[in-house]
């Protein structure tokens, strides 16, 4: 299973050992359709009518990395691997394959039992390769386990060999793991396999350890080590067997490996810096979250998605000032949570962006009696002042723009997701009128308005301008900046080796960004 940001999303690899419950014949299919099939060599990708381009894609991605991870673990199969590819969010909560409902943070899981591959597609070809190789590295391991139940296994180990299976050593984790270490909050191995560690870290932290073990004695290790435990059941004499070290000994020498990787920024830490303040103190719970913030027009107030206990929620703090009351710093309000607000569904916690809209009121994009659309929400009590359903499958990235000199609406950007095909929209707030902003079968997000053209982020090669069904992007497609203004093309205004995200208006025309093109995030 890949990405889990809670814990309800970590209990469904568990869940997917299980016989099916009586109950899972409750959950009723969103569009009962019929299925068809894509064939390769090595896969059968099963599709829902107008997904075809989306179904050719993932079958290249499957048929072109199965001889890599067959050479990484020595191992073929003798049976293709059936993946199951939903065309939304929503489709792939109501499948059938997996007992009960998986969590919105679940971008996939793989059946033990038949070794079946599930996971919904939103647009994004990034996301698709890797949520699909991830899964696909699981179908390996279960046939290589053959009737041995996997879930003996540690956590990160499993997850940590698919999440570097499909993402080598990428700058996303290298930032996660740098903050850790900047902090003292890296686990080591005994935190991680004696669950003490966030649910979470077995993905990331894993990962670490399989990175340690590829620069240390090969990338083919990681595969013998594993073959190792299922053979020898018992996690020390694998190691002994694997690394000639036993298990202590090798989380001494992973972290003196950390220690060494990080020792710049280590360094450079140790001198505290009194412009910095933290705003939210929640890493000692496992479930210290906070996403998409974003801070008022006064600067009083921030808001951020986060978890209410173990449930999604929307929140509103006070910022911090200096010499503020501890107890006011720290108040915070819960305005939308999951399970206690019928007007919210979903949270789309990797897709979402808040922003305050009119007359003290957040805009956020949500699921409401089983449509997708745009909420305003009441910052002073919490309540739904507004939803507009809107005709998509998933919608992604909402910001509100306020009115300029030369336009007398108020209106949100955001990109619009229809069968696997996403585009930028602009809805008008006031009367509801939808304008669609480009038309192509490139990924494109995270829009922004300023001085009366729109910037957002592609993976088209120069301009956004193809027609749909044209082409499918390739999964490893840098992401650009790109500029829109009134009818004309899209033109590409960045061509970094690398991905592009969080566009922001600076002075005098200037925009702010970040990227990883140099390798880490900056």
């Amino acid at each position: 299973m890949h990405r889990v940001k809670d814990f309800v999303a970590f209990c469904l690899f568990g869940l997917s050992l299980l016989p099916m419950p009586l109950w899972a014949q409750w959950k009723v299919p969103l569009n009962p359709t019929e299925w068809k099939v894509v064939r390769t060599e090595r896969f059968l990708i099963h599709y829902q009518k107008g997904s075809y381009l989306t179904a050719v894609e993932a079958a290249r991605i499957a048929q072109s990395e199965a001889p890599r991870i067959e050479s990484l673990l020595r191992h073929r199969l003798h049976h293709r691997i059936k993946i199951f590819l939903y065309p939304s969010d929503q489709d792939f909560q109501s499948n059938s394959i997996l007992p009960g409902i998986p969590s919105e943070s679940t971008g996939g899981f793989t059946d033990f039992a038949r070794h079946r591959v599930v996971l919904p597609f939103n647009g994004n070809y990034q996301d698709l390769r890797h949520v699909l190789v991830h899964e696909i590295v699981h179908a390996y391991q279960f046939d290589i386990a053959d009737d041995t139940n996997p879930g003996i296994f540690p956590l990160w180990l499993m997850e940590g060999m698919c999440e570097y299976f499909s993402l080598g050593w990428d700058a996303q984790t290298d930032a996660r793991i740098r903050d850790l270490m900047i902090h003292g909050r890296m686990p080591g191995l005994w935190e991680l396999h004696t669950g003490q560690a966030n649910p979470y870290m077995n993905y990331k932290g894993g990962q670490a350890i399989m990175e340690f073990i590829a620069q240390r004695w090969g990338p083919q290790r990681i595969g013998f080590f594993y073959k190792e435990l299922i053979s020898l059941r018992d996690l020390e004499l694998a190691f002994e067997s694997a690394f000639g070290m036993s298990a202590a000994s090798f989380d001494l020498e992973w972290k003196k490996y950390l220690t060494q990787k990080y020792a710049v920024v280590l360094e450079e830490n140790k001198k505290a810096d009194p412009r910095f303040s933290d705003q939210t103190f929640r890493y000692v719970d496992g479930l210290g979250f906070q996403l998409r913030p974003v801070f008022s027009p006064d600067g009083k107030y921030f808001a951020y998605l986060s978890y209410d206990g173990i449930f999604p929620a929307l929140f509103l703090q006070r910022v911090g000032q200096p010499g503020m009351d501890e107890s006011k710093r720290n108040e915070r309000m819960v305005l939308l949570r999951q399970l206690r607000s019928s007007d919210f569904e979903q949270w789309y916690p990797l897709t979402n962006r808040i922003s305050f809209g009119p007359q003290n009121t957040l805009i956020v994009a949500t699921r409401s009696s089983g449509k997708p659309g745009i909420a305003q929400v009441s910052i002073e009590d919490g309540e739904m002042a507004r939803f507009i359903p809107l005709p998509f499958d998933m919608v992604h990235f909402p910001v509100f723009v306020p009115p300029s000199d030369d336009e007398t609406e108020e209106s949100i950007l955001f990109t619009g997701v229809v069968q696997g095909v996403s585009d930028l929209y602009r809805l008008d707030w006031q009367s509801g009128h939808l304008s669609r902003l480009t038309r192509d079968g490139f990924y494109e997000s995270d829009p922004m308005d300023m001085d009366g053209c729109v910037y957002f982020v592609s993976d088209a090669p120069a301009t956004a301008s193809s027609a749909p069904g044209t082409y499918a992007p390739s999964a490893q497609r840098n992401r650009n900046l790109f500029r829109k203004c009134g009818d004309g093309a899209a033109t590409k205004i960045t061509d970094l080796q690398g991905d592009v995200s969080r566009p922001a208006p600076g002075k005098e025309c200037s925009l702010y960004f970040l990227s990883n093109h140099e390798g880490v995030r900056n």
